[in-house]
């Protein structure tokens, strides 16, 4: 299976993102509302899909100052 690295996720992604969320206690309660609005004020998205983008396998954000320093968040 090839993998794929994007820096955006889909509409189809986000039903996959908050089935991946329900799995870590501290995101349980994210709702998809609050969960596309976090995505449309984050830095940088790294996602891991299937090489034609259909399946979603892990997903991380990035917070940054774009000078110094940079918060990875998110890693499912």
């Amino acid at each position: 299976m090839k993998l794929k690295i994007i820096n955006a996720i889909s509409d189809n992604h986000i039903c996959q993102l908050m089935a991946l969320y329900q799995e870590g206690w501290r995101s349980q309660k994210r709702t998809e509302e609050d969960v596309k609005k976090m995505i449309s004020k984050t830095d940088f998205i790294f996602a891991v899909t299937d090489f034609e983008e259909k399946i979603l396998y892990g997903f991380s954000r990035v917070l940054s100052d774009h000078v110094y320093y940079a918060f990875i968040m998110d890693l499912s």
